[in-house]
């Protein structure tokens, strides 16, 4: 039994906390999972909340969902489960005030469990460099998509960073080593040889220098618009609580959708090319 079982009242809910639990560990074999969702918890994040539905917005289209004082996941099931529920052929959610500990990986293949073409963009607490300028300027933010296939779904997830925050804790927690130091530097670009001193003060670089900052920076700017707010972080360490936002299209599948990507699908797969989530290559 979970520590946090006798809080959750929704047994649906429960279940969907504990299968992403299971997957973290399972896939990425970090289990700081818990450790980001009793810290939510002993600071009044709650597990038996709604996130609340923004009915005065900027901007139409979407439906956006205020997840302050929500637990991660929680929020998460919720606004999902709400879009399946009324099933309409194409979805389109964006999340504010969302806390982790989330995983897209996993909320991709959810829903494409459920016949589901999927994208999904995160937006985080900026601890990530711009290029080669190394301050915390945008997120380690994430791109996320996600189609069935009939032999099993095909997901595509990438963070922007060229390492996670959770894989410097982890490296902490486990006294070894489970990124790569060069990944995080000061604020001249130096690597620290210390997880600990990286968590305290580091930045997180981004991938291909400028263009993965970029992409982040995209990111960032199309959320802060769809959701009213700007992510800043004014700390020094990379462990902050932080805060995200997100962005999901959800269209549902259909005989004719699904023969177009079947075909696109295997054009690419008769080269004998790897696809993430694929299984049996």
């Amino acid at each position: 039994m979970a520590w946090h079982d006798k809080l959750v009242s929704d047994k649906s809910i429960l279940h969907f906390i504990n299968a992403q639990r299971n997957f973290v560990k399972n896939s990425n074999k970090i289990d700081v999972y818990d450790t980001l969702l009793k810290r939510q918890y002993l600071q009044g994040v709650l597990f038996n909340k709604k996130p609340n539905k923004v009915m005065n917005h900027n901007l139409e289209g979407y439906t956006l969902y205020d997840c302050a004082r929500v637990i991660g996941p929680v929020a998460v099931y919720h606004t999902i489960r709400e879009a399946i529920d009324f099933n309409p052929s194409i979805s389109l959610l964006v999340l504010k005030n969302l806390h982790n500990p989330i995983d897209m990986a996993f909320h991709l293949g959810f829903l494409t469990e459920r016949e589901y073409l999927c994208l999904m963009l995160q937006a985080t607490t900026p601890v990530m460099s711009y290029g080669t300028v190394y301050k915390k300027l945008v997120g380690n933010n994430l791109i996320g998509i996600a189609t069935p296939y009939h032999s099993g779904p095909i997901l595509v997830d990438c963070s922007l960073g060229e390492t996670a925050v959770r894989n410097i804790m982890y490296s902490i927690d486990t006294e070894e080593i489970y990124y790569d130091k060069n990944h995080v530097v000061d604020v001249n670009g130096i690597p620290f040889t210390s997880p600990k001193a990286a968590l305290a003060t580091g930045t997180i670089k981004s991938i291909g220098r400028h263009k993965g900052g970029a992409i982040a920076l995209g990111i960032q700017l199309l959320l802060a618009a769809m959701s009213g707010t700007v992510l800043r972080n004014n700390a020094q360490t990379l462990d902050i609580d932080g805060e995200n936002s997100l962005f999901l299209l959800l269209i549902k599948s259909s005989p004719a959708l699904n023969r177009i990507l079947t075909a696109q699908l295997e054009d690419i797969f008769k080269e004998n090319v790897y696809v993430p989530g694929r299984r049996n290559q």
